[in-house]
C-alpha cells in the first residue's frame, strides 16, 4: 500500500477477496496491513481447505466452498497430471 492509496482508504470498509484459503497466513498478513489504514476489513475466499487450517489465524468472514484436501484449479490440471 502506498501513501496515496492509504489516505484514500482511511475510514473505508474493504472487502478482500482471495481464491483459496489454506493455512490462513497470507490472508492474516494482508488484513493486518490493511487494518492500519481502513475502518473495517472483511474477507471472502472462494475455497477454504479445511485440512491446512492453522488455528493461530482468523477464519475468513465469508467462504464460497469448504473442501478437505488440495485444490487443483482447471488452469493447473496439466501441471498435476500423472
Amino acid at each position: 500500500v502506498n501513501v496515496a492509496t492509504s489516505f484514500a482508504m482511511i475510514g473505508k470498509k474493504v472487502l478482500l477477496i482471495d481464491d483459496i484459503y489454506g493455512s490462513g497466513a497470507t490472508l492474516d498478513f494482508v488484513i493486518k496491513n490493511l487494518s492500519k489504514y481502513t475502518a473495517e476489513v472483511y474477507s471472502f475466499v472462494c475455497v477454504q481447505n479445511l485440512e491446512n487450517y492453522n488455528p493461530k489465524y482468523d477464519l475468513p468472514n465469508y467462504v464460497g466452498e469448504k473442501v478437505n484436501g488440495w485444490v487443483v484449479f482447471p488452469w493447473e490440471e496439466e501441471k498435476y497430471e500423472r
